[in-house]
């Protein structure tokens, strides 16, 4: 990773710890989100003339820091999911 990038991450979160603990949080809500969603599928609220609350968007956790930087120096999709599977995968495969 850049200089250009990690000062972006160090500017954003600023310790490793809340990273971390960033990428822990958005996994949660990442999970959550998912299981409500498929426990709405499997029994749906009220009829079906009832409108539905809107969706919330969750981000994926893995692409969490994708958008930080700028421009060419933008942290993107790819590294963002390396740097995630390094935080929280028990083992990292590369």
């Amino acid at each position: 990773m850049s200089p250009e990038r990690v000062a972006f991450v160090v500017e954003e979160y600023g310790t490793i710890r809340v990273l971390w603990e960033t990428f822990r949080h958005a996994r949660i809500q990442e999970q959550t989100a998912i299981m409500a969603k498929a426990a709405e599928r499997v029994a749906p609220v009220g009829n079906s003339s009832q409108t539905r609350p809107p969706e919330t968007k969750v981000v994926k956790a893995e692409l969490l820091l994708a958008n930080l930087g700028k421009g060419r120096r933008r942290i993107g999709n790819e590294l963002s999911s390396k740097i995630y599977d390094l935080f929280i995968k028990d083992e990292y495969d590369g």
